[in-house]
């Protein structure tokens, strides 16, 4: 037993009383070495104890839940810096067991950290089975320290305090060396043990708060996945316990969670501003209430929307406006006047090209302009009947549901929210319909920067109205003006039905009445506009019945405006389920088109008598033509006012219901005046002709030389007879009932003039007289059926102021009737002409 003893402990005495130098080569501490002093050797210790062993250590530390894989691998995967790695390192004092489980396994699952605890405790009992190991084979050393000391104890007792100097040094190197062996020996053991509670803690923690550590992941995955259930019912569920759990690593946690509802409410509110299927931002708000946002998203849905709106709304507008300023631009560069190149076509055939190219490309800009207001404006309705809906709670019905309190103030309006969204869409409507107004009520020149123009009504010129194209024609205008006008009509009677508010409705209707009077005032000025150029449609090409085919253009221009106009004003008015916002034209708008209406005659006749005036002021034009074209003006006039205008007001009074035909018009009297004025023009220039003939052939016969019977018609009354031949032929090419009204009043000024000529001469001879009375009867013959009383009674008064008393004019026409018969036989073509029925 006693060599048992010393055996295992390898004492050569059980009653040791000091320690041999010997025994201290099989120590392993490398501080306490073999010559080295005591105070070396307590600086050395010193030194090891003071050293931070994480200089030491950490390099080579292993992940304890992933043994495969030291530290420093798992921080460089995760882009740590070396300067962090005693945090996540088992073996230092700084390590962290939350630093280490957020940053070096953050992303490992429940499931993988519980299989890592299984690896960490298999570890932990081989190290526990080492460091008994460690405790057994130090036991030696630890028996033989507690053997040295005893023996210095009883050397102290013998020898007491007589050699206080060398004890107290001896006892204090022992001690210190004690002291070194023990912390060498019991500190790795304790920290290792602390370490090892503290994981344990930790990995129960896990364990514990399982859910919370894997719901970031499963927030993104349901996020990526579209899970919107399993994402609001797991975050309900986790905001409810992290409430009920105020802790460090549970609010860390829930900081991330935060960071992606964030992300995710903000892709709501950016779907919900685009949303425009009614489920879509239905389900979106709903999404948004349940996942507890702090502004209202009915209300922040509704800024959304009219904020779109009104950018889309300017945006679109400016954009229009500015391609119409550019097309107003290139009409001025190129066009200086009317285009009637298509105005002829268009009006005989029906063309649909009614204007020149770039007047058609602004006008279908235009269009486009109102077309797209109002598809703006028909969205923008659908969206206020869903605001309306919201308005009467009717929506909120739909978003019941477990995560949100129904006593949320989301759910409600109250009145003064209603009031609020209210003036907000009433401020849309203010900006749409305060365009639309300066639109239309701009001229020419406040079309570029839109200001408020001074609107002209139904009156005005072309340059007045900045929404017709410049040089545009009437034809045109009633071509687009009735589209631009009916989508105009529309956007307003449709924001009308929202009833929005008062003042809303009021501005719709006012906005309504005037662009109606704004665009009928742009189509009569530019119709009267071309009433005043139609003179250059003029070609003097005339019909069967006389008259220029002018005539006939009229009829169809008239026409043309009526009806155009008839679909302009008395198009079928949007419907109206509440409100009615448009309306058929006032009474003022129908006084003013029939006002304009008989203008246009008055000014239709001044441009006819226009070409006129220029030709008689054109040296370069014959006097022939001249005559010519006064002839055919005259049965143009005369056309107008014996069919045209009569047909042209009937057409009227069929469409406007009124009862203009019947009525004793002063057109009808102008139309007279202009008649007589260019009878007398042409009939005047005719009898100049004849008044000189006449007066040269009577002045120069000398009558009361004549001494022999006459052989022959004065050659004065040929030359006139000639010249009414002339005018026959030139008015005939014209018109039979102009040709009658011509030459009866150029046969009656014939006879009259003759009759006043031969007064003058005062005396006649005996021969004389017979000549005098062959040439009457010559007239009287050849005038025939031509010849009217007035005409007939110049002829007789000639026996009666001539020939007097003393001679017997029977006697004198029966000497003279071979010769008369035998010159009207001569002139038989000229007999005939004058005696056609």
């Amino acid at each position: 037993m006693e060599e048992e003893l010393l055996r295992t402990y390898e004492l050569k005495t059980l009653n040791p009383v000091s320690w041999e130098e010997d025994t201290e080569e099989n120590l392993s501490n490398p501080i306490i070495s073999k010559g080295v002093s005591d105070e070396e050797t307590y600086a050395a210790f010193l030194n090891v104890v003071n050293q931070d062993p994480d200089e030491r250590i950490v390099q080579n530390s292993v992940d304890p839940l992933n043994p495969q894989m030291n530290i420093q691998q798992s921080a460089r995967q995760r882009n740590i810096g070396v300067d962090d790695l005693s945090k996540f390192s088992i073996n230092s004092k700084q390590f962290n067991s939350k630093q280490f489980l957020k940053f070096i396994h953050s992303d490992d699952s429940f499931s993988q950290l519980s299989e890592s605890l299984n690896i960490l405790e298999s570890s932990i009992s081989e190290k526990n089975l080492e460091l008994r190991t460690l405790v057994e084979s130090e036991f030696l050393r630890f028996v033989r320290s507690k053997s040295s000391l005893d023996g210095i104890l009883s050397q102290f007792q013998k020898t007491g305090f007589n050699d206080e100097e060398s004890g107290l040094k001896n006892l204090r190197g022992s001690v210190n060396e004690a002291n070194k062996e023990a912390t060498l020996l019991i500190m790795p053991i304790l920290q290792k043990k602390q370490k090892e509670m503290k994981l344990k803690q930790a990995l129960e923690f896990v364990e514990k708060k399982k859910f919370f550590f894997n719901l970031p992941n499963a927030i993104k995955r349901y996020v990526n996945e579209d899970d919107y259930d399993n994402l609001i019912h797991d975050y309900k569920n986790a905001k409810q316990q992290k409430a009920d759990d105020n802790n460090k690593i549970i609010n860390r946690i829930w900081e991330e969670v935060d960071t992606i509802i964030d992300v995710y409410k903000k892709n709501l509110w950016k779907s919900l501003a685009s949303d425009d299927n009614d489920e879509d931002f239905l389900k979106n708000i709903k999404k948004l209430i349940e996942i507890d946002v702090i502004d209202n998203p009915v209300l922040e849905w509704i800024d959304l929307k009219l904020n779109k709106f009104i950018s889309t709304f300017n945006e679109t507008f400016n954009k229009y406006h500015e391609k119409i300023l550019n097309a107003q631009l290139n009409i001025l560069s190129t066009c200086e006047e009317l285009d009637f190149t298509n105005f002829k076509v268009a009006l005989g055939s029906k063309n649909p090209l009614v204007d020149s190219a770039i007047i058609i490309e602004m006008w279908l800009i235009t269009v486009k302009l109102t077309e797209r207001i109002l598809e703006i404006s028909n969205e923008f309705t659908r969206f206020w009947n869903h605001v309306e809906k919201f308005f009467t709670g009717e929506y909120q019905q739909k978003f019941d549901s477990k995560y949100i309190d129904p006593n949320s103030p989301f759910l409600r309006f109250e009145k003064y929210e209603i009031d609020d969204v209210k003036k907000k869409g009433e401020e849309f409507i203010d900006l749409l319909v305060n365009r639309i107004i300066r639109f239309f009520s701009s001229s020419q020149e406040s079309l570029k920067t839109l200001h408020h123009a001074k609107s002209q009504g139904t009156d005005g010129t072309p340059d007045h109205f900045g929404f017709l194209p410049p040089h545009t024609n009437s034809l045109s205008s009633l071509k687009y003006l009735p589209t631009i006008y009916k989508f105009t009509s529309e956007v307003l009677n449709g924001l009308g039905q929202l009833s929005i508010t008062d003042k809303s409705t009021q501005s719709l209707r006012d906005t309504s009445v005037l662009v109606l009077e704004r665009s009928v005032g742009g189509v009569c000025s530019s119709w009267l506009n071309d009433c005043r150029l139609f003179h250059n449609l003029e070609d003097w090409e005339a019909s069967e019945s006389g008259e220029t085919y002018i005539i006939s253009l009229i009829y169809d221009f008239e026409v043309y405006i009526i009806e155009g106009l008839q679909k302009l004003l008395f198009k079928k008015i949007p419907d109206a389920q509440n409100i009615q916002i448009v309306k058929y034209p006032s009474k003022k708008v129908l006084t003013g088109v029939q006002i304009q209406f008989l203008r246009s005659f008055d000014v239709l006749l001044e441009s006819i008598i226009k070409k006129i005036i220029e030709e008689n002021q054109d040296t370069t034009i014959s006097k022939e033509l001249k005559s010519h074209h006064k002839l055919l003006t005259l049965a143009n006039i005369k056309t107008l006012k014996n069919k045209t205008i009569p047909n042209i007001l009937e057409k009227y009074d069929s469409i406007f219901e009124a009862n203009l035909h019947s009525q004793n018009l002063e057109i009808y009297s102008i139309l007279n005046k202009m008649e007589d004025t260019i009878f007398e023009s042409f009939i005047n220039e005719q009898r100049k002709h004849i008044s000189t003939t006449l007066l040269q052939g009577v002045s120069s016969t000398q009558w009361t030389s004549i001494s022999s019977p006459p052989t022959k018609v004065s050659s004065f009354i040929y030359e006139s007879i000639h010249s009414l031949v002339t005018v026959y032929k030139s008015v005939s090419r014209v018109s039979k009932e102009l040709l009658d009204q011509v030459i009866e009043n150029l046969l009656e000024y014939t006879t009259s003039n003759l009759l006043k000529n031969l007064k003058e001469v005062g005396d006649f001879s005996a021969e004389g007289l017979r000549q005098v009375a062959l040439d009457v009867e010559f007239l009287r013959g050849l005038f025939g059926k031509s010849a009217k009383d007035s005409t007939t009674n110049n002829l007789n008064l000639v026996y009666r102021n001539i020939f007097g008393a003393r001679y017997d004019p029977k006697s004198i026409l029966d000497s003279i009737t071979p010769l008369l018969k035998e010159s009207l036989g001569g002139s038989r073509l000229e007999y005939d002409i004058f005696n056609k029925k």
